[in-house]
């Protein structure tokens, strides 16, 4: 308190009787069986107000530490529907409470402290969308009574908290039973939804000091991951909010050695951009059992590609690391970029997409610098996005269509001279559209007939770490095959 304000409350000297600090700390433990991510915790304690006991009326002014209620919030990185809700205290379960599409009650539960402790699945930010009593993007346990003091409050034994479960996944017709699809008439395709991948946790072979991993995805390039070896490696790995294929992952540095390494069906590496390419081995790797039926993910066995998963790890042997002369790593930031293939009812004449990918080229700022060798990025400036998105057959394309969730962001017409104009949307003159023709195509067919369709984009002044992309996401391509044309 600054001596003016003590002056103006006409204070020479202050004193705390107590003081008392509440907060949390994160622990590595080995993943529990369908454990649920978590992106943020927070407790709260709430003193009991002897005010009024006094006869005095101003309210939340305390003269004791007489604890009346408190809470723990456990917020997840998306919307998910939990099965189980777990107390821990050091290896030590102390309760479980089972939770349904009617919630987390009461019974069953498993404690000494059930019957004081309200567990719930809170939907906060997602009040329109009607989800089941235990699917939201948080929990919630409290206590609303207590008779414990604030000094040495234990929370009932009630600390480390795990939650279990699933990803929420929107009921869609794919649902029904395939008798009740065949009344309804409705036709069902998977369509590729691409942008950068949420990345909700990070972990790594020996930590150095406190450059804990988590301070490798925080979309800071001020801070980083520091790690050392293990007994056989150095590494670090990050997960997914869901299941992705990863089309790219990079290392941004905020020195001059940032590497990008593209992905494909047979896995990533190649082609890789950056000083330490041959030494690194980056890999995705799937820590869950894929449900098919899960609505974003692949179910044609896409997930079962190399470059498939729910993360994805970066390693380097301690033989290559001894060659490079380093004891320790450090990551500044890493960003994925991948895509999912969700199940959408078909639009009239949509193309059925065989396989989507995209690049992100960055901005080489050596040269400005005076650094003559390609490639050796201090940035995460991006100088252009491309997508690609593959048919199974040869189509000539009418119409393509951008996403962003529900809404419709860009409308591409395309004719026999190309996807030019007309175009609908607001960075229509930033994106270029073309349709990609084999080679030996017949020369009969118009230019906006092709086997692919390529979606440019070139940016400036935009990070990869939280782009956008724009609104374009999701991507339908209208078209027919050759020879199909309707007779006038």
């Amino acid at each position: 308190m600054s001596k003016e304000n003590a002056k103006t409350l006409d204070y020479d000297y202050f004193e705390i009787s107590e003081f008392s600090v509440t907060g949390r700390k994160q622990v590595l433990k080995p993943r529990l069986e369908e454990e649920i991510p978590v992106k943020t915790a927070e407790s709260s304690v709430l003193l009991y107000d002897l005010m009024s006991e006094l006869g005095i009326d101003t309210p939340r002014k305390y003269i004791s530490d007489d604890v009346s209620s408190w809470y723990i919030k456990v917020d997840f990185p998306g919307k998910y529907c939990v099965d189980k809700v777990l107390s821990l205290q050091g290896t030590v379960n102390t309760h479980k409470w089972e939770c349904a599409e009617d919630g987390c009650g009461k019974t069953p539960c498993t404690g000494s402290k059930c019957g004081d402790v309200i567990v719930s699945v809170l939907n906060e930010d997602l009040q329109d969308e009607d989800l089941p009593a235990n699917c939201g993007n948080a929990v919630k346990i409290s206590v609303s009574e207590t008779d414990g003091k604030f000094l040495l409050f234990d929370y009932l034994g009630i600390s480390e908290i795990a939650v279990t479960g699933h990803l929420y996944v929107v009921p869609t017709p794919a649902s029904i039973i395939e008798s009740d699809l065949d009344d309804l008439n409705i036709d069902l395709v998977l369509r590729p939804v691409l942008g950068s991948v949420s990345l909700i946790s990070a972990e790594s072979s020996v930590i150095l000091r406190y450059n804990d991993p988590e301070l490798g995805i925080d979309g800071k390039m001020n801070t980083s991951a520091k790690f050392v070896s293990d007994e056989d490696s150095f590494w670090y790995e990050v997960h997914f909010d869901g299941l992705y294929c990863i089309d790219q992952v990079m290392s941004l540095d905020s020195d001059i050695y940032t590497h990008t390494w593209k992905c494909s069906e047979s896995g990533c590496g190649v082609p890789c951009e950056g000083r330490m390419c041959r030494y690194v081995s980056v890999s995705v790797f799937n820590e869950e059992t894929v449900d098919e039926n899960q609505n974003s993910v692949e179910a044609d066995g896409e997930t079962k590609r190399n470059n498939c998963g729910d993360g994805v790890l970066i390693s380097i042997s301690k033989e290559n690391a001894a060659f490079l002369g380093y004891d320790f790593f450090e990551i500044s930031e890493l960003a994925v970029f991948g895509h999912q293939l969700v199940q959408r009812q078909k639009i009239d004449e949509e193309i059925i997409i065989k396989s989507a990918s995209q690049t992100i080229t960055l901005e080489d700022l050596g040269p400005l610098l005076g650094i003559n060798a390609k490639r050796r990025f201090i940035s995460d400036e991006i100088t252009s996005w491309r997508v690609k998105v593959e048919f199974q057959s040869i189509h000539c394309v009418d119409e393509v269509l951008s996403y962003d969730g529900t809404a419709r962001t860009h409308s591409w017409r395309c004719f026999e001279d190309g996807c030019v104009t007309p175009c609908e949307g607001s960075m229509c003159g930033n994106f270029t559209v073309s349709v990609v023709a084999p080679g030996g195509q017949d020369t009969l067919l118009g230019t906006n007939c092709g086997h692919a369709v390529h979606i440019t984009l070139s940016v400036t002044d935009h990070k990869a770490l939280g782009f956008e992309f724009f609104g374009v996401s999701e991507i339908v391509v209208i078209g027919r095959q050759p020879g199909n044309e309707q007779l006038e």
